[in-house]
């Protein structure tokens, strides 16, 4: 029998298959996991007093916990309980966007 009339040799591939799954791996799992230890660190560290954003897009400060659940001050006399995993992110005092005053012009 001809060896060319053969398919392919599998083991001329496997290399092929490796640096396939080695690129897949270190361009998409393991950026994917960083960013969720990140984000699961940044969720253990939630303070009173903290703004965040939910996922909704709700910004707001923390006002209490409640076991696995976030109080959210919205507005005065406006609370939202969401749960802690629906925080996206913590609003950092330099991030924060300038306060206008009302009386601009």
């Amino acid at each position: 029998m001809d060896p060319q009339a053969q398919g392919p040799n599998i083991m001329d591939m496997l290399p092929l298959l490796v640096a396939f799954f080695a690129i897949f791996y270190f361009l998409i799992v393991r950026p994917q996991k960083k960013q969720e230890k990140e984000h699961q660190n940044m969720l253990a560290k939630l303070d009173k007093g903290d703004q965040v954003i939910v996922a909704g897009g709700f910004m707001g400060t923390i006002a209490g916990f409640k076991e696995n659940n976030l109080e959210i001050k919205l507005a005065d006399n406006v609370k939202v309980t969401v749960l802690r995993s629906a925080v996206v992110s913590k609003i950092s005092p330099e991030t924060q966007p300038a306060k206008e005053s009302a009386n601009a012009k």
